[in-house]
């Protein structure tokens, strides 16, 4: 899995804002989800974004990376 730069600041922009970032090692797609420990608000829409997301084999990424 090669990222290229452009990739890299879109995952640290979106950890700093608070999500968590989600890669799909076989075509690169990057997906995004609120950190809800971190963010105040409706998650509604997030959850089931999370459910799909989670029914698929993807990489995540955390602030801790960064």
């Amino acid at each position: 899995m090669k990222l290229s730069a452009k990739q890299i600041n879109e995952i640290a922009q979106e950890l700093i804002g608070g999500s968590k970032v989600f890669i799909n090692r076989s075509d690169l797609e990057i997906r995004t989800v609120l950190d809800w420990d971190n963010v105040y608000g409706d998650n509604e829409f997030w959850d089931a974004e999370l459910k799909k997301i989670e029914n698929e084999k993807l990489v995540r990424f955390s602030g801790k990376e960064i």
